[in-house]
């Protein structure tokens, strides 16, 4: 199998973690009192049976192309972490403004979350 066109080096990886750390890591832990994670965990299993639901569920809307967003959020505070930030995979349906077609969120379709997420978090760099 060929690998995907988008796929990035793990040094270049390395390096916008660090970008990251450095110009939002360090503020947010300085704001918080506390590191905020910055990545989560998921099987390839559950993101394949959720991008396969999307594509299901998109067809049935005759949406040939469906795409998925992918958007920061904060959970709530738990008993064993504060509250940290993570993401969650939405829907999109394209959707003609004017002359224009965005990609704009798909309401009927549920978004994905409830990966795991380390705490304290891990970083990219770590061995």
């Amino acid at each position: 199998m060929d690998k995907p066109e988008n796929c990035i080096s793990a040094a270049k990886a390395k390096a916008m973690e660090a970008s990251w750390e450095a110009t939002r890591g360090e503020a947010l832990q300085k704001a918080l009192g506390y590191p905020d994670t910055h990545h989560t965990i998921n099987s390839i299993k559950q993101i394949r049976d959720y991008l396969d639901y999307v594509e299901h569920k998109s067809l049935e809307e005759h949406i040939l192309e469906p795409k998925i967003s992918i958007f920061l959020e904060v959970y709530e505070k738990m008993e064993n972490r504060p509250p940290v930030s993570t993401f969650f995979l939405a829907p999109t349906k394209p959707v003609q403004i004017d002359e224009v077609v965005k990609d704009l969120p798909n309401y009927e379709i549920d978004p994905y979350n409830l990966g795991e997420v380390p705490w304290p978090p891990d970083k990219y760099g770590t061995k």
